[in-house]
């Protein structure tokens, strides 16, 4: 191999460093415009394989859910917390570096996110069918439910549930 093989295999290196690491934080762009750029230049790259695109740009048709960008921008019903993001921060620098391939990289997304929906099925089925059947009857239940996951309406829910069981009492007018 001569030097100027090695140059380039360097810079290709170098380039699938940036693209790894562009990947990794995109959850955590601030605004639209970043994420976009950032969403294009890993449709753009030739190291990606269409497999993984396609995957890539089916995640991101729910950007709302999982990008800060596009999170705070919306109502989450009280889902949108540093802690959940950063414990997968957590579970992602464990698992992956920069030795490892882009592959590997989409695959540990694919694991991570079986996990967690069947940690959010989990949670969901803890709540019981009475209390469900009874809270699927109010209007605001039923337009949530077309817009936002199990996970963020169990969470209405409960504060529906909440909200039903306050007692109404007249406060003293001096209490300080």
């Amino acid at each position: 191999m001569n030097r100027g093989e090695k140059n380039e295999n360097s810079q290709i290196r170098e380039e699938k460093r940036a693209l790894y690491s562009s990947i990794i934080n995109i959850p955590l762009s601030n605004y639209p415009e970043d994420f976009i750029s950032v969403f294009d230049e890993v449709l753009e790259s030739p190291y990606i394989s269409d497999e993984l695109k396609d995957y890539f740009e089916k995640k991101c048709i729910n950007k709302e859910q999982w990008t800060k960008a596009f999170m705070k921008k919306s109502f989450c019903c009280g889902t949108c917390t540093s802690s959940r993001i950063e414990s997968k921060y957590n579970i992602l620098k464990k698992y992956l570096n920069t030795s490892k391939r882009l592959t590997e990289l989409f695959q540990t997304f694919k694991e991570l996110e079986k996990q967690e929906i069947n940690r959010f099925k989990d949670e969901i089925s803890k709540l019981s069918i009475n209390e469900n059947q009874m809270i699927d009857k109010y209007d605001l239940i039923k337009i949530l439910k077309k817009k936002y996951s199990g996970y963020c309406l169990r969470i209405v829910k409960e504060n529906v549930l909440i909200s039903m069981n306050y007692k109404i009492r007249k406060v003293k007018e001096n209490l300080w």
